[in-house]
């Protein structure tokens, strides 16, 4: 026990020699360094247009490695580094210049992007473009950690691959792509996604890089205000709250939305063991802040009104509170003897599901003929065609009877799904007609 103590102080001088930076280079050297580092003119301006063009190929194709390639050529770290640097030296003239830079490169960026989505045939939101839509806490994270060891780089005296990687990490050029392609798709919500993520990373890469600056004690410029730079600190402090604000609301309505899927499945679980005899298949659901809505269909043996009551209880018990739950119950499956305690079903009864089976069949077929027969000159891949180009965020469209099946990429807003319905309707004169989404 008495060794201890010493055992501890041994294990901090490891520690301090361990995380310790010993080679920082020439402070001057560095600062220079970075000051050189964020301009953008000739060569660095064209090396940055192509990478925009790579990384907007790559989101195009949905292909991750010529994203990594395009971060990796591209420059745009340069003047972000530049600012961290700039306000913890307490240098105006460089923090404008770094800021004026920032402000060429991301307007390069855009139009760039922006023209290749424009002659680009292929318009479709791939699972690439969609991740650089809805920034969340976790994003902030990534660029606050990345920051600060692109920062420590650069303070090095044998520069590394660190920087590079930091880009990678970081993600700064698709997003900036994203922005483009919601330009040229006149998508604002795709647009202010886009670009809130490219400045959360930014505001926060210059943040990181301002506190390594200052924990390695960089020298203030001559005839820096000491004022000035204690107001810098206040003012990192409230750009950084607000940048973050929505963020933390994103990744807080993400873990909800998670909570809300999970619960689907503990739901459905648990009615299936209650209820073997049927299936509950979940046709719809949407998540909303407010009131969450389910489609529930139930295949199989027809539940009683007191065992529908005890399936809501059970949605209740499984965390689905605020959730309008709609149960449809199939009657072409319904009573069909499906346990070895049900009676067999009559003669009789058969007859009359037949019936009933026969007579929908006839009016989707009647609906389909009238459809067709107003709509003879159209065929149903010109509709799809049409579909996609009223709303890009469909990726598959079917039609059976009045009921429209849109497959959306990404959960649709309720004013989608309806200003959708009523252009089909008006498109096929069918003022019955029912959109029906399905998300992927």
């Amino acid at each position: 026990m008495r060794s201890l103590p010493m055992q501890l102080r041994r294990l901090l001088v490891v520690l301090r020699q361990t995380l310790a930076i010993p080679d920082v280079a020439d402070q001057q050297a560095v600062i220079d360094y970075v000051r050189s580092d964020t301009e953008f003119r000739g060569a660095k301006a064209w090396i940055l247009i192509l990478a925009v063009l790579v990384a907007s190929l790559g989101l195009n194709v949905n292909s991750t490695a010529v994203i990594i390639g395009a971060m990796l050529i591209s420059p745009l770290m340069g003047p972000i580094i530049g600012l961290g640097v700039a306000v913890g030296v307490t240098d105006r003239l460089m923090f404008f210049r770094s800021l004026r830079h920032l402000g060429t490169a991301t307007a390069l960026s855009l139009v760039a992007s922006t023209l290749y989505f424009m002659i680009s045939p292929f318009d479709q939101a791939e699972s690439e473009l969609l991740a650089r839509t809805t920034p969340t806490l976790l994003d902030a994270l990534i660029a606050i950690t990345g920051g600060a060891a692109g920062a420590i780089a650069m303070v090095r005296l044998d520069k590394s691959n660190v920087v590079p990687g930091v880009a990678i990490a970081t993600a700064l050029m698709p997003p900036l792509c994203t922005a483009g392609f919601a330009v040229s798709q006149l998508n604002l919500e795709f647009f202010l996604g886009a670009f809130y993520l490219f400045f959360i990373n930014s505001v926060l890469i210059a943040v990181s890089t301002f506190a390594v600056v200052r924990l390695l004690k960089f020298d203030h410029v001559q005839n820096a205000d000491v004022q000035q730079a204690r107001r810098n600190v206040r003012l990192i402090w409230a750009v950084v709250v607000i940048t973050l604000i929505p963020s933390v609301y994103t990744g807080w309505n993400m873990l909800r939305r998670q909570a809300f899927a999970t619960a689907i499945k503990n739901f459905t679980a648990e009615a299936s063991t209650l209820y073997p005899s049927t299936s509950f298949v979940v046709s719809r659901s949407e998540w909303h802040a407010d009131t969450s809505n389910i489609v529930l269909t139930l295949v199989g043996k027809e539940l009683t009104d007191t065992e529908l009551s005890d399936v809501r209880g059970l949605a209740q018990h499984a965390g689905l509170t605020h959730v309008r739950l709609d149960v449809v119950q199939s009657r072409f499956t319904a009573n069909l003897g499906t346990t070895e305690t049900d009676p067999p079903i009559t003669a009789n009864e058969l007859r009359d599901l037949l019936r009933h089976t026969v007579a929908d069949l006839q009016r989707t077929d009647s609906i389909l003929a009238e459809q067709i027969k107003h709509h003879g000159a159209i065929g149903t891949e010109q509709l799809v065609f049409e579909v996609m180009a009223f709303d890009p965020d469909v990726s598959t469209f079917d039609l059976a009877g009045s009921t429209a099946y849109a497959t959306y990429k990404r959960r649709p807003t309720s004013s989608q799904v309806t200003k959708l319905q009523s252009w089909l309707r008006i498109r096929l004169s069918n003022d019955s007609l029912h959109v029906q989404p399905v998300i992927l």
